[in-house]
Parts: C-alpha cells; sequence; structure tokens
C-alpha cells in the first residue's frame, strides 16, 4: 500500500480492518476509503484524511457525513458534497451556508429550520435566481426577490403575488424584458398614474394597455406624446382636444395629426399655427435645359449669325433650336417631385 495504494482492493480483510495501512492508502487517494473496512469508515482521522486528498471520499462514509468539520473540509473543495450530508447538519447555519456559496441547489436540501433564514436565502438567489422556487416561505420579502431578479427577471414567475403590484419590483423586471415582465404587473399596478408615468416615459405607444382612468390623466398623456407622438391615439378623448397635449404629439410626430380632436381641428388659429411644424416637401430640380449655360457665339461670328430657323426637310417644319429635357426618374415623379 505504501507503493500504491490500489493494492488495498486486492488485500484481505484482516489488512483492510488495519487502520495504519488504511491511512496509507487514503494519504494516496482519498477513494481509497471504498475498500477499507466499514469500521475505518466510521473513523474521524482516516475519514477526514481521505476527505483532504478528495471530496467525493464523503460519499463512502458509513451513515453519511455527521462530522461538521469533515463536512466543511469536503464542501470547501466541492459543493456538490452537501448531498451526502447527514440531516442533522442540513440545519447547521454555517456549513449550509458555505455550500450554498458553491453550489446553489444546496437551498433544495436545508432543514426546517433555516427555511425562513434571510442570509441562507440571499446567498441562495445571489446564486441563481430559480432558488427562489425553493424558499417558498421568503417569496414575499422584496429584499430577496430584487436580489433574485438581479440574476434573471424570471424570477418574478416564483414571486409572490403581491409583489406585482409593487412598482419597484415591476419596473426592475420590465428594464430587462421591457413587455414579457409587464404582463406580470397586477391591474391595481396598472391604475396607478405613477406606474403609467414611469412606464410611458419609455414607451409612449404603451398607454394602450392602461385603464380608461389612467388615461385620462393630463401629466400621463403629456408624457406618452413626448415619447412618441403617435401615442395621441390611445390618449383619452377629451385630452386630444387639449391644444397642449395635441402640440406636443405633433412636435414629436406630425403622423399624429391623424388623432386630433374635432374642437382643434375647428380652431383655424391652432391649426394654422400647426401646420408650422409639417415637414416641409423637398424643392423642385431644375431641369437641365435651364441649368445649361448660355452660349457665346464664337469668335467672328456675329450674334445674329446662324439665328434662321433651320426646317426639317421632311416636314417642312421649323426643327427645334434644343433637344428637349429628358424626363424625371419615374419614382421621383410618384413622390411628387415634378409636380
Amino acid at each position: 500500500v505504501t507503493q500504491t495504494w490500489e493494492a488495498i482492493r486486492f488485500a484481505g480483510k484482516f489488512a483492510r480492518s488495519v487502520k495504519e495501512v488504511a491511512l496509507a492508502a487514503v494519504k494516496q487517494n482519498g477513494r481509497a476509503l471504498y475498500y477499507v473496512d466499514e469500521s475505518l469508515r466510521a473513523d474521524r482521522e482516516v475519514v477526514m484524511e481521505a476527505v483532504t486528498q478528495t471530496w467525493e471520499a464523503i460519499k463512502y462514509m458509513q451513515g453519511g457525513c455527521q462530522d461538521r468539520d469533515i463536512a466543511l473540509v469536503a464542501i470547501q473543495q466541492n459543493g456538490e458534497a452537501f448531498k451526502d450530508l447527514a440531516k442533522e447538519l442540513r440545519d447547521d447555519r454555517e456549513v449550509m451556508l458555505l455550500a450554498i456559496s458553491k453550489n446553489w441547489k444546496a437551498i433544495m436540501s436545508i432543514g426546517e429550520k433555516l427555511r425562513k433564514d434571510r442570509e441562507v436565502a440571499m446567498e441562495a438567489v445571489r446564486q441563481n435566481w430559480e432558488a427562489l422556487k425553493y424558499i417558498k416561505e421568503l417569496r414575499a420579502d422584496k429584499e430577496i426577490v430584487l436580489e433574485a431578479m438581479k440574476q434573471g427577471w424570471e424570477a418574478l414567475k416564483f414571486a409572490d403575488e403581491s409583489l406585482r403590484s409593487d412598482s419597484d419590483v415591476m419596473l426592475e423586471a420590465m428594464r430587462q424584458s421591457w413587455w414579457e415582465a409587464f404582463w406580470f404587473a397586477s391591474e391595481e399596478l396598472r391604475s396607478k398614474p405613477e406606474f403609467a408615468l414611469r412606464v410611458v416615459k419609455r414607451d409612449g405607444l404603451a398607454l394602450r394597455h392602461f385603464p380608461e382612468a389612467v388615461r385620462q390623466s393630463q401629466d400621463v398623456a403629456l408624457c406618452a406624446v413626448r415619447q412618441c407622438g403617435l401615442a395621441l391615439q390611445y390618449v383619452h378623448k377629451e385630452l386630444r382636444d387639449e391644444p397642449d397635449i395635441v402640440m406636443e404629439a405633433l412636435r414629436q410626430n406630425f403622423a399624429a395629426l391623424t388623432y386630433v380632436g374635432r374642437e382643434v381641428q375647428r380652431d383655424e388659429e391652432f391649426m394654422e399655427e400647426a401646420m408650422k411644424l409639417a415637414p416641409r416637401q423637398p424643392s423642385k430640380q431644375p431641369t437641365e435645359a435651364a441649368r445649361a449655360p448660355e452660349k457665346k457665339p464664337a469668335v467672328g461670328e456675329s450674334e445674329g449669325a446662324g439665328s434662321e430657323e433651320e426646317y426639317d426637310t421632311a416636314s417642312d417644319t421649323p426643327a427645334p433650336k434644343h433637344k428637349a429635357p429628358p424626363l424625371p426618374p419615374p419614382e421621383l415623379l410618384a413622390r411628387g417631385f415634378f409636380e
């Protein structure tokens, strides 16, 4: 065994029960614990030596790991070691905190005493938002839920329903995934103008998803049309006749003119002012003939020379002095450039 630990695999029953032989083997490779006598698998010194070499030796302990120090040594190497802990150690705060810091899935195995421990829960959700799924007792804790959502907004799916009415929680989720998270907002939250203001400031068209009472808010309407003029179509009917709101919408997008109220349309003075916001049409392009410089007479040639009209002998009609300018491209004609 002093030459190679694998020799213990072929040793007799008596040799496997000798502590010195077992120690010599596990000092080389902790997995040798599997081959030692059962009585030595419960020996603290032998097991500690084996686990120090490799955490996996904890799997071969007789009756599972009940020793706190051995558990800490194993977990420090690999968080997976939590799976082989005895029941009493799963209620040990220090042991489980270390296990969770190494492997968040250890939260699935915590004892009853730790299920309401905020520090343990916080450590788990810092590693992975899915940990929230396994701590039902703390799903209504806003701080823990917000911490979980830093890892992924999907944590909102496991949060308590009451938090879907909390604007801080919902806006954190929407910051990561705007529209997917928005649909988790409660009706109560959507009925609050303060929440609507924070939403339409980022996406004016989101106004359509708020109840009528919110769309009647002048502050919300102004904020929405400033972000997107076309949000005017979702503003409450009465506010579409408010000059301030309409003008803000037109400044942002003149196409919002389609949605202005009838009272505003009848106000000639207002409409005259509004039309100043209309995008300017491109000026018409000069023809080639207009751009061509005037041809000067050649040296020795009088200005009147060659001024006699030339005739087309075939038709006996005066021939034009210049070729007609070419037609503009069809796409420009279609856009009204040459009307």
